[in-house]
């Protein structure tokens, strides 16, 4: 039997009445899934396999970030990050016969990058709209090649109209990933 401690610390510091600091720092052991280890199935086209020999993945994390409020109506926040990990469970892509998915565990990965958002509120918070922005580098330092399947832009836009006791809203993502050396975009709806 293994156990593990995963210690968290954060930090909020109110610089004034509008803005605000905040810190946090980790630690984080994740094991396999079920479906990594032993599932095999079809999946888009591709054949996913086992693997049976995979690690837990360990970590630690970092995020440093600010949010402020503009006016009565506007709330800003931005942060950095940056995420370490050992053994990290990666999807990779392969040819046995046909296309393959399999998970396997890159010795030494990292994933950093930038969060924005602004999101506002009108007519008593009966309208309210927002915009994120993610920037993510998502690396293997072995090989320092960008780890697959991981987007390394995401912007997303909410709109929600509460008009009495019901809610509407819409929520579009779009995402733009490296896939070899290949970039693909999309537009989704969520």
């Amino acid at each position: 039997q293994e156990s593990q401690v995963s210690p968290h610390f954060g930090l909020i510091y109110s610089i004034s009445e509008f803005t605000t600091l905040k810190g946090s720092i980790g630690t984080g052991v994740i094991a396999p899934s079920i479906a990594e280890l032993f599932t095999e199935t079809r999946a888009a086209g591709f054949q996913v396999i086992p693997n049976p020999g995979l690690e837990a993945e360990n970590s630690w994390s970092a995020e440093l970030g600010v949010s402020t409020t503009i006016g009565s109506h506007v709330l800003v926040n931005a942060a950095v990050y940056q995420e370490r990990y050992f053994d990290f469970i990666n999807p990779s892509l392969g040819f046995q016969d046909s296309l393959v998915i399999i998970f396997e565990n890159v010795q030494d990965a990292r994933i950093r990058g930038i969060e924005t958002n602004i999101s506002t509120g009108w007519l008593r918070n009966r309208l309210n709209a927002s915009v994120s922005y993610v920037f993510v580098d998502p690396r293997d330092l072995q090989s320092n090649a960008l780890l697959t399947y991981r987007p390394q832009h995401i912007l997303t836009t909410s709109l929600t109209i509460k008009p009495g006791i019901f809610e509407l809203g819409a929520d579009f993502r779009s995402e733009e990933r490296r896939v070899g050396k290949e970039c693909r975009s999309r537009w989704s709806p969520y």
